[in-house]
């Protein structure tokens, strides 16, 4: 039972490897296998079909993606400001690269087992606004629904250029500019793009020039 347990739990990480980097329709039974070094009749044994693997990934995922949320909720609570609470909330989601990249994925190709990671998502933002509302009290916008609707679009985009161009390893940039790690010109890129994304968001809820 130990046996069957350690190979499920090593069919997994793979299936969550590869369904992150190429999707559902990209990533095969058998690369899983070969990677997860067993047999491919242990992954039907483990799931039956592709199709059952893909919805264990993306529970599997979307659960840790849920604990990581809890554990950080007391950073949004202390937050003082708007910015300090989405700030914490693109960091954290940037530090769950599997995860975002397979809700880029289903924002993408819309499976039927997508719901489940986009649902999780949305769960994620809709309390990272009952924090906002918290922080913001008494001093309400009038427009702070579509606030709060522009404001999650942005975050939106911003994760899906991070799950799409910063998944890529150190080794797979080409050269690099004056002198500059690859991986550092990517953490500027991204620090820049956050920044940026952050000011907007402030604009938009509580209206800072």
């Amino acid at each position: 039972m130990a046996t069957e347990g350690r190979f499920d739990r090593q069919i997994l990480r793979v299936s969550r490897d590869e369904f992150s980097k190429h999707g559902y329709y990209g990533t095969r039974i058998d690369t899983v296998a070969a990677n997860a070094k067993v047999n491919k009749r242990m992954i039907y044994e483990f799931c039956h079909t592709k199709e059952g693997l893909y919805m264990i990934t993306l529970s599997d995922v979307s659960r840790e993606m849920m604990g990581v949320f809890e554990q950080t909720q007391p950073q949004f609570r202390s937050a003082e400001s708007v910015r300090a609470i989405y700030s914490v909330l693109l960091n954290m989601l940037e530090d769950q690269g599997e995860f975002l990249r397979l809700w880029a994925w289903e924002r993408m190709d819309q499976t039927i087992h997508g719901p489940r990671i986009l649902e999780t998502v949305s769960s994620i933002f809709e309390q990272i606004r009952t924090f906002v509302v918290k922080l913001l009290k008494p001093d309400l916008p009038e427009s702070l629904n579509s606030g709060f609707e522009a404001v999650e679009a942005l975050c939106h985009g911003y994760m899906l250029t991070s799950a799409m161009y910063f998944r890529c390893d150190p080794e797979m940039d080409v050269a690099e500019a004056e002198g500059a790690s690859p991986a550092l010109r990517r953490l500027n890129m991204s620090m820049n793009a956050q920044g940026m994304l952050l000011e907007s968001i402030e604009r938009l809820l509580v209206g800072h020039v």
